[in-house]
């Protein structure tokens, strides 16, 4: 896992971005990080995974049990469009996305047959979570969750082991609110697939892209700073 801290100063910047466009800092730093993935993939057709609280009736809110459903949230950022237009874009997939919160990943996945391979998860392997304002439980070892994703929800909280978290999939990014304003970021990944240094890398990229659209919204993706070798 990498750990990394986006400043205050910054995080007031990226929701006020987030409201000129009509959308939340959830959606806006979902944004940022599909213009990292396309970045660093060089492909414009991006898949993120995302986890649905799945209580959105009342009669389940005082029910124990685990309802949590993955959301494969797929965007399209072919054209070389500007970052408010990925947003734009971005905020679409969300709200379409939840409002289909309720159709189970696994049907989705047997409904579109993917070609299945055992060394990874079918439709995502790539995830994002944020967590604001949310209070740490104690007690847990300093673990707030796990997703069905294959994460550790708000890993910030806590300090694993040797700085390892068993990660189910490629890579996942958790973004915590810190009490001051700032934002705790912890990237899990696979280190049969990534070395440390570039996933330092990549953390490092995300936050100048952060820096990049709020100095400058109408930044195309091509302008975006990439991880630096």
């Amino acid at each position: 896992m990498e750990t990394f801290r986006i400043p205050a100063a910054l995080v007031a910047g990226v929701r006020a971005l987030g409201r000129s466009r009509g959308a939340t800092i959830y959606m806006t730093l979902l944004a940022a990080f599909k213009v990292l993935l396309a970045r660093t993939t060089k492909t414009d057709d991006i898949v993120v995974g995302a986890s649905a609280a799945g209580r959105n009736e009342a009669v389940l809110e005082d029910l124990v049990g685990f309802f949590v459903n993955t959301l494969a949230l797929r965007t399209d950022l072919s054209g070389d469009p500007s970052f408010t237009d990925v947003l734009d874009r971005v905020r679409r997939t969300v709200l379409d996305g939840f409002d289909h919160q309720d159709a189970p990943f696994d049907k989705v996945v047997a409904r579109l047959a993917p070609r299945r391979d055992l060394s990874h998860n079918p439709l995502v392997q790539v995830a994002f979570e944020f967590q604001d304002h949310v209070p740490v439980p104690t007690g847990l070892g300093g673990h707030v969750g796990i997703t069905d994703v294959g994460g550790y929800t708000g890993a910030a909280y806590g300090s694993a082991e040797g700085g390892a978290l068993p990660a189910r999939l490629d890579v996942e990014l958790f973004v915590a609110a810190a009490a001051d304003g700032s934002l705790d970021g912890t990237l899990v990944y696979a280190t049969d697939l990534y070395e440390p240094t570039t996933i330092a890398r990549m953390a490092a990229a995300y936050r100048a892209i952060l820096e990049t659209v709020v100095s400058d919204p109408t930044a195309k993706v091509s302008d975006m700073p990439l991880p630096r070798r």
